[in-house]
């Protein structure tokens, strides 16, 4: 797999892929929240917090900015996390097919 877009979007996924990073998106959805709010919200300590958040700004999903002493976190890329919440959140239906029928489709494949 050389292609770079497929690469940055599995980048992406991966670090959203965490159920505290997902917390804080969930947090973040709703306006910035300086640190000390997202270390009330998510009961996690300073270093994991500061390392969940770390990694979702390196892929510039979310961003900061200071007031003072207070550093408050933000969502840089509210289109994406929209479209991320949408295909999390949509419900998919799932289509029950017997076993025969899917070893046929394989069959059917390999053959080309």
């Amino acid at each position: 797999m050389d292609d770079p877009d497929l690469r940055r979007k599995a980048e992406t996924l991966r670090a959203v892929a965490h159920p505290a990073r997902l917390a804080l998106l969930r947090a973040l959805a709703r306006g910035a929240r300086c640190v000390s709010d997202l270390q009330k919200i998510l009961g996690v300590s300073q270093p994991s917090l500061s390392q969940h958040l770390q990694a979702l700004r390196r892929e510039r999903i979310v961003d900061f900015c200071e007031d003072g002493n207070l550093r408050c976190y933000y969502i840089a890329r509210p289109t994406l996390i929209s479209a991320l919440c949408g295909l999390i959140l949509r419900e998919h239906k799932v289509v029950r097919r017997p076993p025969e029928e899917i070893r046929c489709e394989g069959r059917r494949r390999r053959r080309g």
